[in-house]
């Protein structure tokens, strides 16, 4: 009995030796195809990106620090001065020439500003002659000043000027060459206006040396008569040069 469309024998064993071949076609494709595209639509992979190395870093030039120089400060400048010193005054009239000793005291509140007092004492009288006797003249200042100073504490040499008012005596005081003659002495006390000017130099630590010379007028004008002989005139103008040592306190 038979039933058709079942395979028989013979076909069964063509199917198993096409099989079979089919199989070994399949096992040499698989060992001995080369190793082709990796991508099913035949395009090769990408190639693996190349390492490219960094660019050498060029070290920054090197900078030179340099230190700012050293600013030595300057001295602050003198708060008060204290001076000593001698001094000469003549006035045109008559009476020659005084030596006098200056005292100073001189304070500053800002450096280019200062309020001082000055004082002249006589040491060195001139003689005055006249009709009954003689007599020497000698002159005492006391005086207030306001003063002006130019350039920085750091020069060596320091000018300044001054203007002051006060109050100066012409002192008389002599012999008279006769018994009955009284002997000329007299104080006359007079108002002063003056104008100085000035140079300081440091000379050591805190220790200065100054020259002054001040033209002063005396008001009243002093009018001097022996016997009610004038014999000579003072006070218009009077001229005063001299040097002194300060010591200044900071």
């Amino acid at each position: 009995m038979r039933i058709s469309g079942l395979p028989t024998a013979t076909s069964s064993k063509r199917f198993r030796s096409c099989l079979r071949a089919i199989v070994a076609l399949l096992c040499a494709a698989t060992f001995a195809w080369p190793m082709g595209p990796a991508f099913a639509d035949g395009s090769e992979p990408a190639a693996p990106p190349s390492v490219v190395p960094p660019p050498s870093v060029v070290p920054p030039p090197s900078v030179q620090v340099v230190p700012p120089p050293v600013v030595t400060p300057a001295a602050p400048f003198a708060r008060l001065a204290l001076g000593i010193g001698a001094s000469a005054a003549e006035s045109p009239g008559g009476i020659g020439p005084m030596g006098e000793i200056s005292l100073s005291a001189v304070w500053h509140p800002v450096a280019a500003w200062s309020v001082g007092l000055l004082s002249q004492l006589p040491i060195a009288m001139p003689t005055l002659s006249g009709p009954g006797g003689k007599a020497q003249a000698g002159m005492t200042l006391l005086c207030a000043e306001v003063a002006r100073a130019f350039g920085p504490a750091t020069w060596k040499v320091h000018p300044d000027v001054g203007l002051g008012a006060g109050a100066i005596s012409l002192h008389l005081g002599g012999t008279a060459t006769s018994p009955s003659d009284v002997p000329p002495s007299v104080d006359a006390w007079m108002a002063v206006a003056q104008l100085r000017g000035g140079l300081a130099v440091a000379i050591a630590g805190e220790w200065r040396l100054r020259a002054d010379a001040t033209v002063a007028m005396a008001f009243p004008e002093a009018d001097i008569d022996f016997r009610r002989v004038p014999v000579a005139t003072w006070g218009r103008p009077i001229l005063i040069g001299g040097a002194s040592v300060e010591f200044v306190i900071r």
